[in-house]
């Protein structure tokens, strides 16, 4: 342990508690923090360090000090041990992979010196700081380097789906995020400044550059800026690499600014773009096993990317040990390819004056894996090749974004509709409220308070939506659209409502409302007049009118039957509410008849006369005998392949709990599907929780 003999503060003046360090962690903007570990740190030593890292966290015992590395997940810590030196701590600290390189400030260097020689962090002793600052900046810059972020859109050889379509959600929220950005016009600069100034507080030296930023910038110098020692590379990078919306959104204009400056210098430049450019760098051992596995997947970076046409600077940068893995990355450019991606040389625009023949992709460029080889003994060689929006899988991901999350009344809703996505409601919420501060059309305000009022119902805060959602329908008859289909999906949405607050009069009043108008309407949705059928059969159903209820589910069918594929999770589901009515009427031979179909929809037709059929049959009908859901009939689709909603059976039918969720209108109201299961907080049509599986 470290020795405190000379440390008279108590407990609380000089040890930050967790719950405070955790509070101040939340808001590290930068790849990198600082441990300064034993005596109290000075402020001058604390100014000049702020200079290279800004956030900087004092521990005065090793325990305390391994609890906060443990918390570090997305960032790389650099260690300050002052004045003692015990190789116990050095040898604990040293384990962590969270852990870059550890500094000793020691003025007895001399006896020290050969313990630390074992050590492959530890970068040195030094007598004074001025010294070891020198090493630290340089060290900082190598590590900054390797931030790289990476998203995998996986190959489809990949064996656990699972891995995949959580790689392929991060993959994608990353183009999201791009789309979104770049669609912005604004150029308001002060929301970015006010953040900045918040996250800098007390940091001199780079309140200083905020300045100079607030007086100097443009669009024409972003490049130059972004290319600085400065606040604004250090936290573009990290907001890109870890997709911290806020940050992200602060530097909208900036990270478009950049964009455009590529561009720009693309189409003015009188050079072609080399065949291959290149990257070393120093990979986690995680990232390139993940990388090794995606032979012939896509892989985004979703920061700006620097790469050199000079082969030999890139090899200089690759390096490894046993935490890492040296990596020399080729990307292939094909010229004849009509690639509408932001690239180029930015030789006369950056602040190192063309020392690396740089070359600068735009944020979340993707490229498609073509090979990872092994050159030489501890070098890797990963071949990648620029993608176009043709590419398939880049279509297929297009397809997603217009279906899921484009909205034509601007990025502001893109943005809240993405957080809503990923389940970070507070911060859709947020979004929603700038674009309502923004919108001044009568009828855009009436979308946003709608799709206010539909994350507050998925909040389960009733009172709000309802209020929101009414306040949308205002809105919108004060423009006199009486009939206009967005009404009818507002009153969809008090439907809902007030069917979650065991209202069902009220909801039946206004499911029925909303069904009156799609039936007006002309070209007529067959499939928004079949959900409203089942909305109002649900409702019937919850008031035991059961009669009633199987009159508009089948009216529901009918329809379904032919405007979807038949083994659409859509029918199987209406199946099994028709299922549910008859058994409540004791109709249970016809009941037992519409469990048979859900059974039919996981069994091929030649696949219907075996054992395996006639069990699955039985378990349907103990399931509906029980009114439990027949959830192992209902399949878990993947958004790449089955676009079409197709079911497709569960291979392990003995989990306790399963999550399904089918890629078709996943942004869709909540309907009576949804509210019949427990639902998730993720805000999908068909997301359900199963608590009872057969």
């Amino acid at each position: 342990m470290l020795n405190e003999k000379n440390v008279q503060q108590s407990n609380e003046q000089i040890v930050q508690s967790s719950a405070s360090i955790r509070e101040r962690y939340r808001f590290n903007v930068e790849n990198f923090v600082l441990v300064w570990l034993g005596r109290p740190i000075e402020d001058a030593e604390e100014k000049e360090l702020q200079r290279i890292i800004n956030d900087i966290y004092t521990f005065f015992n090793i325990d305390d000090c391994i609890q906060f590395i443990s918390t570090i997940k997305h960032e790389k810590i650099f260690i300050i041990i002052s004045e003692l030196f015990d190789e116990q701590n050095i040898l604990q600290l040293h384990s962590y992979v969270q852990v870059e390189s550890i500094f000793i400030l020691n003025l007895d260097k001399e006896t020290q010196q050969q313990k630390i020689n074992y050590y492959r962090k530890v970068q040195g002793i030094f007598t004074n700081i001025e010294s070891m600052n020198a090493v630290l900046k340089d060290s900082i810059s190598q590590a900054d380097r390797n931030m790289i972020g990476f998203e995998f859109a996986q190959n489809q050889t990949t064996t656990s789906v699972e891995l995949k379509n959580k790689q392929e959600s991060s993959f994608m929220y990353t183009q999201i995020i791009k789309n979104i950005i770049l669609q912005m016009t604004d150029t308001d600069m002060n929301d970015m400044l006010v953040y900045c100034r918040t996250i800098y507080e007390g940091n001199v030296s780079e309140l200083k550059k905020i300045g100079d930023f607030e007086r100097e910038y443009c669009a024409e110098n972003s490049i130059e800026w972004y290319t600085r020692d400065s606040f604004l590379y250090r936290m573009l990078n990290k907001a890109l690499r870890t997709l911290e919306i806020d940050a992200i959104y602060a530097m909208r204009v900036v990270i478009r600014h950049l964009d455009q400056q590529l561009r720009s210098l693309a189409q003015q430049s009188e050079l072609t773009l080399p065949s291959v450019l290149f990257r070393g760098l120093s990979m986690p051992n995680d990232t390139f096993e993940r990388f090794a596995s995606n032979v012939g997947g896509l892989v985004s970076i979703s920061n700006f990317l620097s790469t050199t046409g000079d082969h030999n600077v890139a090899r200089m940068f690759a390096s490894g040990n046993e935490e890492i893995t040296a990596v020399f990355m080729c990307i292939h450019l094909d010229s004849t390819m009509n690639l509408d991606i932001a690239v180029a040389s930015t030789d006369t625009q950056s602040t190192f004056e063309g020392a690396e023949s740089e070359f600068l992709f735009s944020m979340g460029t993707v490229f498609r894996m073509l090979s990872v080889e092994q050159i030489e003994k501890g070098l890797w060689q990963v071949e990648l090749e620029l993608t176009s929006d043709a590419d398939p899988q880049m279509k297929k991901l297009s397809n997603f974004i217009q279906r899921n999350i484009y909205d034509p009344n601007g990025p502001l809703l893109m943005l809240g509709h993405l957080m809503s996505h990923m389940n970070e409601k507070e911060k859709a919420n947020e979004f929603y409220k700038k674009a309502l501060e923004r919108i001044k059309d009568a009828k855009q305000n009436a979308i946003a308070l709608n799709h206010m009022g539909k994350l507050h119902y998925e909040m389960k805060k009733y009172d709000q939506a309802l209020e929101y959602c009414e306040k949308a329908v205002d809105c919108i008859q004060v423009e006199h659209y009486h009939e206009d289909s967005f009404v009818s999906e507002c009153y969809d949405n008090i439907g809902n409502i007030y069917a979650s607050q065991d209202n069902l009069d009220m909801s039946l009043d206004y499911y029925k409302r909303s069904l009156d108008i799609q039936l007006s309407l002309s070209p007529v949705d067959q499939n928004k007049i079949a959900e409203g059928y089942k909305n109002i059969a649900y409702i019937l159903s919850q008031q035991e009118k059961d009669d009633e209820a199987l009159i508009y589910y089948h009216r529901a069918l009918d329809i379904l039957l032919v405007i979807l594929p038949s083994l659409h999770t859509d029918i199987t589901f209406t199946y099994y509410f028709i299922a549910l009515s008859l058994q409540t009427l004791g109709r249970k031979e016809e009941a037992y008849c519409y469990a048979d179909k859900i059974v039919d929809q996981s069994f091929p037709s030649n696949q219907r006369n075996t054992e395996e059929y006639h069990k699955a049959v039985q378990q349907a009908h103990k399931a509906l005998d029980e009114s439990k859901l027949i959830s192992i009939y209902i399949g878990d689709l993947n958004m790449y392949e089955k676009e079409d909603g197709h079911v497709i059976p569960w291979k392990d039918q003995n989990e306790d709990k399963k999550e399904i969720q089918t890629s078709h209108d996943a942004c869709l109201p909540t309907t009576s599907t949804d509210r019949y299961f427990e639902t998730c907080d993720r805000p999908s049509k068909y997301v359900i929780q199963v608590k009872q599986a057969l």
